[in-house]
């Protein structure tokens, strides 16, 4: 696209920034956290954000990973689709000395189920699915990203008791 002045190129932004803050908006308001828990010590969240569960595993000061960029800690994990965030809050819930980092269950071929989720498909819709995106489907309940985000976990506390013995 190409624009005649600055006046123009100005106005082309606004719309655009004001687009995805409204965007955002519905977005946030359809995320909720669903679950809280602990694993192997760490704190756990699991949130729906539209049709989609994430989840997060909190980090606390003085682990290798604290305040670390999620991209560099998937060097050092493994995780379904590789860790997607790291910031300090989830959807405004913030706790003091805490690093989140998460993945998200909305990469191809990935169908979430289950009551938290607002469009979640009929048994037909998920066969077809299946179909659609073999090899690539998968199906996530509630009890499979909590098992996904428990080996997130486990892994973090190997590589703390690695790296501190180096």
């Amino acid at each position: 696209m190409r624009f005649r002045n600055r006046w123009e190129l100005y106005k082309e932004l606004k719309n655009t920034r004001n687009y995805l803050l409204t965007e955002w908006l519905k977005i946030k308001e359809e995320a909720k956290i669903i679950k809280k828990f602990k694993a192997h010590g760490f704190e756990c969240l699991i949130c729906v954000i539209r049709n989609w569960y994430t989840a997060y595993v909190g980090i606390p000061k003085g682990h290798p990973f604290y305040k670390k960029d999620y991209e560099y800690i998937n060097q050092f994990v493994s995780v379904h689709g590789g860790l997607t965030f790291s910031e300090k809050r989830v959807l405004g819930y913030e706790k003091k000395g805490i690093w989140w980092i998460g993945f998200d269950c909305a990469h191809l071929g990935d169908v979430c189920v289950g009551k938290h989720i607002p469009s979640s498909p009929s048994r037909k819709e998920l066969k077809d699915l299946e179909k659609k995106y073999k090899p690539f489907f998968k199906k996530w309940t509630l009890k499979d990203v909590e098992k996904e985000v428990r080996h997130l976990a486990k892994q973090l506390v190997l590589k703390n008791l690695l790296i501190e013995n180096i």
